[in-house]
């Protein structure tokens, strides 16, 4: 919703009353904003739904950033052979 939106729907609130009190509002121009209220705020959901996916890709790169600078040694031998255990030992 623009500014110039948000002014025109200002001043129609504003705007004087008749002699019973009311306001006269064109119904097609409320449509309107209320369209474009529900697209804007369809958006918002659309970005907190890009903002949770991010956090998320976020948290697996620290962990895998971290899971790579940890220390080689625990666990592990540094020859190129893999250690097999017998089952039937």
């Amino acid at each position: 919703m623009t500014d110039e939106r948000l002014s025109e729907l200002e001043a129609a609130c504003g705007a004087e009353a008749d002699e019973d009190g009311k306001v006269k509002i064109y119904p097609g121009d409320v449509l309107e904003l209320i369209h474009e209220l529900r697209e804007l705020r369809k958006h918002a959901a659309d970005l907190s739904t890009h903002a949770g996916a991010i956090a998320n890709l976020h948290g697996l790169l620290t962990n895998l950033c971290a899971y790579g600078e940890r220390s080689s040694d625990v666990g592990v031998t540094l020859s190129s052979r893999i250690a097999v255990q017998d089952p039937g030992r």
